[in-house]
């Protein structure tokens, strides 16, 4: 949790999918499905996509789902 952001997912990469953004639509789906919520209720401006560096020996990001806290009440 980061100070206005919820953390819904942190998707590390893996042998068979080294880019994981592929992913996001499908955890904010489930998130708002688990929250009550229609996709439409959700703002692209209450989802917020990080690439973390994972280093030099890893060579790669992980993706870093967020969605605004106030969004995440209830």
């Amino acid at each position: 949790m980061t100070d206005d952001w919820i953390q819904v997912a942190y998707l590390e990469p893996t042998a068979t999918e080294p880019d994981r953004r592929a992913a996001v639509d499908g955890v904010i789906t489930e998130w708002v499905l688990a929250h009550g919520m229609a996709r439409e209720e959700l703002a692209d401006d209450d989802i917020r996509i990080d690439l973390v560096y994972l280093g030099p020996d890893r060579g790669a990001c992980a993706t870093r789902v967020l969605i605004r806290r106030d969004r995440g009440a209830g």
